[in-house]
């Protein structure tokens, strides 16, 4: 990822312009006001983009709008202000340009119609993300297949959600095809314990089509499977034989703190398995929402359910677009250290 850092006239020619030249996917890290020597207001921005920047020359109008921060005189006066608009949070956040953009045009008409901008975001992030009742993130008419790369957390994910159901009265069952990280097993079994239910393990097709026929019965019933290397298509193809005769629904399983490129390897990676919903991990490491929010953007699945830490079964939140939008509005702030 690089960082370019720009000057422009005002916001909305920074925004025409860095779509023209870096592309829909450049996300604007921060934004400030100042004064250059000739008194005229500017506006600086920071951007960040995955790919390498465009060699070519810059079109005329570029160039007599935006001009590199290190062509500006170095002893220009600057001062660093606020912009008072409620979106800018939302750049803060590391939102996409090109989803940032959605949600500026349907404000300006949601705000028309009378909303504020809490309300109006809400409504947006509940059409443009598919922030969904947990219901349609976690079905009951089939096994769920939690799916993921390695380390994001999916086992303890799968307790938190398991305990939720129990305190639900529904019926929880577990399986786990995790036999190939070291301690995998013995943690799901840890886990399965502290539940009071059988740890179900599945070596092979014929083993899972066995516990299947044991936890068919139950209300919910989670499948913990192996962290995958996206890259490697021959596991990822052999999990999906092993699967297939079971009709699962697959939920992936991404970290709060994915850029756009590794969201982009996970889709083309995960995507042709049919996938039903998301869930997402480690929030108490990101200091943005913008990662996620881009995700579930481009996914465009149903989710609602964020882990923020490792306590079983505390921390797990259950997101709707009001809680969302609210988070959105407030700048993105450091984690706080734990003891």
């Amino acid at each position: 990822m690089r960082l370019k850092r720009l000057l422009a006239q005002d916001m909305a020619h920074a925004l025409r312009l860095i779509k023209s030249e870096l592309g829909d996917h450049a996300i604007i890290v921060s934004t400030r006001k100042l004064s250059a020597a000739d008194g005229k207001p500017t506006l600086e921005l920071t951007v960040a983009v995955d790919d390498p920047l465009p060699t070519a020359a810059p079109s005329p109008t570029t160039a007599a709008t935006v001009r590199r921060l290190e062509d500006v005189a170095p002893h220009q006066s600057r001062q660093a202000t606020h912009s008072p608009h409620p979106l800018d949070t939302l750049l803060q956040h590391g939102v996409d340009l090109a989803l940032f953009e959605k949600i500026q045009h349907g404000l300006q008409a949601l705000h028309a119609a009378g909303f504020n901008a809490a309300e109006g975001l809400a409504v947006l992030l509940g059409k443009l993300l598919q922030l969904s009742p947990p219901a349609s993130v976690l079905p009951a008419d089939r096994p769920l297949v939690v799916l993921g790369p390695t380390g994001v957390g999916k086992t303890t994910t799968i307790a938190k959600l398991a305990i939720r159901a129990k305190q639900q009265q529904r019926s929880v069952r577990l399986i786990s095809l995790d036999t190939y990280k070291i301690g995998g097993l013995e943690q799901f079994q840890i886990y399965a314990d502290a539940l009071g239910l059988p740890a179900l393990i599945a070596k092979d097709a014929d083993d899972l089509a066995a516990a299947w026929a044991t936890a068919s019965s139950a209300d919910l019933v989670l499948i913990d499977t192996p962290g995958l290397n996206p890259l490697e298509t021959t596991r990822l193809q052999a999990l999906k034989e092993t699967l297939q005769s079971i009709a699962p629904a697959f939920i992936l399983t991404l970290p709060a703190t994915l850029s756009a490129l590794q969201c982009q390897q996970y889709q083309q990676a995960w995507g042709p398995l049919g996938l039903s919903a998301l869930l997402f991990t480690k929030l108490d490491e990101s200091p943005a929402l913008g990662p996620l929010v881009n995700a579930a953007a481009q996914f465009n699945l149903p989710w609602c359910f964020v882990a923020d830490g490792q306590r079983v079964p505390h921390d797990l939140l259950e997101l709707d677009a009001t809680s969302l939008a609210q988070r959105l509005l407030q700048p993105p702030t450091l984690p706080k250290p734990t003891p």
